[in-house]
């Protein structure tokens, strides 16, 4: 006779789910924090994700089933994964974290915007970077002239970010509306 399957929808496992999620953001913090900050030392490092893994905010969705510390871990993998220059692994985990919460989008596109800055940035000498531009005008325009300049290639870097990003529009359309499943509840 064949045996029923273990119970894994019980608030144990949901909550034990949601506890290695929590455990994914203190690795996924402590990965961008190496890439941000190769020269800090590993308990540094070590200990700003502790403590962004330990925020109060985030500590308290940690406990119930909620997706916060999914999508987080995945929003930080996603700023790993894009600092460390892995695009198939950006786009999986940008997709993960807008499936996990919708507004993870605006984050995803942060991420996005980040990576075409830092790509920018790379294409153009040090002394040529938008320096003596005031304001956030003065910044896009300088913007503008790097990519014009570079005949757009850091712009490929969006491309990682800027596809879920377009999904998640396009199904935002065919919805009607951000919220899935009960509208009346998440108006």
């Amino acid at each position: 006779a064949l045996r029923p399957l273990p119970h894994f929808c019980g608030v144990r496992h949901l909550r034990l789910a949601n506890a290695a999620a929590a455990g994914c953001v203190f690795a996924a913090a402590a990965a961008a924090g190496r890439r941000l900050h190769p020269r800090a030392s590993y308990a540094g490092v070590a200990a700003a994700a502790a403590l962004l893994a330990l925020l109060p905010t985030h500590s308290l969705y940690t406990w119930l089933y909620y997706t916060d510390a999914p999508g987080l871990a995945c929003l930080l993998g996603c700023w790993a994964a894009s600092l460390a220059g892995r695009p198939v692994s950006t786009a999986l985990a940008a997709t993960a974290a807008i499936l996990c919460r919708q507004t993870n989008a605006v984050w995803v596109a942060f991420i996005a915007g980040d990576a075409l800055l830092r790509a920018a940035a790379a294409a153009v000498p040090l002394e040529a970077r938008w320096t003596g531009r005031k304001g956030v005008a003065g910044q896009v325009a300088a913007l503008a002239t790097t990519l014009a300049s570079t005949r757009g290639r850091p712009l490929a870097s969006l491309i990682p970010c800027a596809l879920p990003c377009a999904a998640f529009a396009v199904a935002v359309a065919m919805n009607g509306g951000v919220a899935l499943g009960d509208k009346g509840n998440h108006a």
